[in-house]
Parts: structure tokens; C-alpha cells; sequence
């Protein structure tokens, strides 16, 4: 599925174990002679508050130009998407996670 994909979006969370599994997804589809310009990280569950959080998202796109400017929040609604299994827009429209994905859709749509 993801070779027949026009454009992969990554979530990551803003840890070290998210930014490592980022790192081994890239180099996957880079040994496989797949274009890796196709990918498309993102933050998600983004807590300001932590400092670990502020540092990765600083770090993360130092190193890695293609992060997009659209950040998702961290909110109960995202977590919520796997037992709703639907997206967040769809059960919880007017939340700032909404807003998020709306944002990132349209960050996405712009460059494609």
C-alpha cells in the first residue's frame, strides 16, 4: 500500500521513539529505490507544555525540511479516532484537533 500511495503522511509524536520509527521508515522506502520526497511528516499529539515536546519539534525540523508547519494537538478526540474509528472532523467537528487536520489537509493540498 504504501508504494502505491501518491503521497505518505507520518504522524509523529514529538519523542524520541516516534522520530526514530520516522527515521527507519525513510530509510525503508529509501532501500527499496522508493522516492522518499512522497513523505510527508507531521506532529501530532503536540504538548507545548513539554519541554521534550518544544525540543523534538525545534530538532525534528532542523533536520528535516519536509516537516509540515501544521501541528496537531494534543486532545482526547485524537486518541478517541481508534475506538470511534472514524476521523476526529467526523465525531467532534468544532474541536481544536478538527481545526488541526482541516489545516493540515488544506497545507497538504497546496503543495501537491
Amino acid at each position: 500500500m504504501l508504494f502505491a500511495s501518491d503521497v505518505v503522511l507520518v504522524p509523529c509524536i514529538p519523542t524520541t521513539l516516534s522520530m526514530r520509527t520516522y527515521d527507519q521508515l525513510v530509510r525503508f522506502f529509501g532501500s527499496k529505490g522508493r522516492d522518499v520526497s512522497r513523505i510527508y511528516p507531521f506532529f501530532a499529539m503536540v504538548e507545548k507544555r513539554k519541554r521534550m515536546h518544544s525540543e523534538h519539534l525545534a530538532a525534528g525540523r532542523k533536520r528535516e525540511h519536509r516537516f509540515l508547519d501544521t501541528q496537531i494537538p494534543y486532545a482526547s478526540e485524537v486518541e478517541k479516532m481508534g475506538i470511534r474509528r472514524e476521523p476526529v472532523p467526523c465525531f467532534a467537528p468544532r474541536s481544536p484537533a478538527a481545526n488541526a487536520y482541516q489545516d493540515l489537509w488544506l497545507e497538504l493540498k497546496a503543495m501537491v
